[in-house]
């Protein structure tokens, strides 16, 4: 097994569809040292601190949830009811949140497509699953067509061959879901700055006379793209697929096991050509800038890759447009550029990360005592939690949050972490997470098969059959 630690470099905003939408009572918008910020305000806590105000009660009884925003951004206490706040890019955004509250505009909605954030102390955080997936796009491209002829074969015989092809595809290349060979290789959740996002709005450009479609403002990251400079660190681990001789019978996949220089190369492969195509795309006089732009941040990647021979070219998360999702020349066939591009603010395209690797991780113990803090933001005594943590060593912090608090995604996030720490601090995280799994029915046999594996590895470390 081989641990690294997993660099993410933000050349071009990202962004992460969460499924959550901030709508219009959700949030404030307020200037702040020269720049303009969306407050997440805490709504049904000001409303009842609020609650005696005549104006806000007409407007509740009234359904007015017009007036009910106007008294909202009016109000001098929401401050004191804001979770988080995201700076905001788009001078669109701006000019729109203004005109509805003078009361300028027939649509009073102005939503925003927010990026996952941690339930407990609302930090971004970009998913591992993400930049996995990519990953096996490019690995993916490059394997099926030495199965495509045997896949074909299969999919004729199936009646839902669009979805059941796909599935004989994947079956071929990486094996039956409990033999997948992609299991091997492992990244944790990256959780980011909490100032390392911001508000922007996909514009879809064009060609031709299709008309753009119209879309919400989304919360991405910052990037070099936009002159700021965000990079963030996780841990990956390759495993060694020992473990796979006694699983021979089972296993049929194209793919019998990787390494880091093999993935390297084959990502940078599918995604450096697919960058260059995209270029060709803005080669038309009302687009000339752009692809300016892209060309010189183009020659900021290959010095970085040439310097680095662990470094490849990435590209992550919604509006990554379908030639960076699709295999080529794969059947169904597709038009490989259409004659659309989404960009944020206009300006560049979404989605274009480096990555690199470096051999080991360090936990970063600092990083996890202000997040710790940060969980107990609620507790006005911040400096009596502080010496409180102070107390405690790193392992027995963590211990303890698992079994007060028992929180699935933070239980996650330490699981990953265990090849980080010595065995006896290993066995008493072990402890923890038995007792917090136990506790939300995250243990015992009616789980997944992935949590089974987890519950597995546990069992192992405590010595239990």
């Amino acid at each position: 097994m081989e641990i690294y630690t997993l660099k993410i470099k933000f050349l071009t905003p990202v962004f992460i569809g969460s499924g959550y939408e901030l709508d219009a009572l959700s949030y404030v918008v307020r200037r702040e040292n020269g720049k303009n910020y969306l407050f997440f305000l805490d709504i049904e806590r000001w409303l009842q601190k609020n609650i005696t105000d005549s104006n806000i009660q007409d407007a509740l009884k009234r359904f007015d949830y017009l007036l009910l925003r106007k008294l909202i951004a009016k109000a001098e206490d929401t401050s004191n009811f804001c979770l988080y706040k995201i700076e905001i890019s788009s001078s669109r955004f701006n000019s729109i949140y203004s005109e509805i509250l003078a009361g300028k505009r027939e649509e009073h909605q102005l939503i925003v497509n927010l990026f996952p954030r941690s339930k407990t102390d609302f930090s971004p955080y970009l998913p591992a699953s993400s930049v996995k997936g990519s990953i096996r796009t490019a690995i993916g491209n490059y394997v099926y067509p030495f199965v495509e002829k045997e896949a074909e074969a299969l999919c004729a015989k199936k009646r839902n061959k669009r979805d059941r092809c796909y599935r004989e595809y994947n079956k071929l290349i990486f094996g039956e879901p409990k033999f997948d060979v992609f299991k091997y290789l492992k990244i944790s959740d990256c959780i980011l700055p909490k100032d390392s996002t911001f508000i922007v709005e996909p514009q879809e450009i064009y060609k031709g006379k299709k008309s753009p479609t119209p879309k919400n403002f989304a919360e991405a990251t910052k990037s070099l793209s936009f002159g700021e400079k965000l990079e963030v660190k996780t841990k990956c681990v390759i495993g060694d697929f020992k473990d796979l001789e006694w699983k021979k019978k089972h296993v049929k996949r194209e793919i019998k096991n990787f390494g880091l220089e093999w993935l390297i190369e084959k990502i940078n492969d599918f995604y450096i050509s697919r960058y260059k195509n995209e270029l060709k795309f803005y080669d038309t006089p009302n687009l000339i800038s752009i692809k300016n732009s892209m060309k010189n941040l183009f020659d900021q990647i290959k010095k970085e890759i040439d310097k680095n021979k662990n470094t490849a070219l990435l590209r992550i998360g919604h509006f990554s447009h379908i030639e960076c999702i699709t295999w080529d020349n794969r059947k169904p066939k597709v038009k490989k550029y259409g004659t659309t591009r989404t960009l944020a603010n206009g300006i560049y395209p979404f989605g274009w990360v480096l990555i690199s690797f470096e051999q080991g991780y360090k936990h970063e113990h600092e990083s996890e005592k202000r997040k710790l803090l940060a969980e107990d933001s609620t507790v006005s005594d911040t400096k009596r939690i502080e010496e409180q943590h102070q107390e405690l060593s790193e392992v027995e912090r963590i211990c303890k949050r698992l079994i007060d608090k028992k929180e699935e995604h933070y239980s996650m996030e330490i699981y990953w972490k265990l090849d980080s720490f010595s065995l006896e601090d290993k066995k008493q995280i072990a402890r923890a997470l038995k007792e917090c799994w136990q506790a939300i029915g995250k243990w015992g046999k009616k789980v997944s098969r992935k949590q089974k594996e987890k519950i597995r590895k546990i069992k192992d470390i405590l010595g239990e059959k």
